[in-house]
């Protein structure tokens, strides 16, 4: 299932990565699923983290990982998202 639309699942007010934390499971299964579904799906989860007001230096590494390998972008988002 490649590059199937994947946003994040509700909003979250974030003012800097210590905030991400708290995010819930929904949000890092959403990432999970950005990650498996390849390019275009992660880069439509990067634009939602924007809009949902993750921090620009978040936005900025959630980006970086469009082109590394699945694994590599799912124990990003599990770090990001998972505690």
């Amino acid at each position: 299932m490649r590059n199937r639309a994947v946003t994040l699942t509700e909003p979250l007010a974030v003012t800097g990565w210590r905030d991400v934390w708290r995010a819930t499971s929904a949000q890092l299964q959403s990432c999970l699923d950005a990650c498996e579904a390849g390019e275009v799906a992660r880069a439509e989860f990067c634009r939602a983290m924007k809009e949902y007001g993750f921090s620009d230096e978040d936005v900025r590494v959630c980006w970086s990982k469009l082109k590394e390998s699945v694994q590599y972008c799912r124990n990003w988002s599990t770090n990001l998202f998972g505690n």
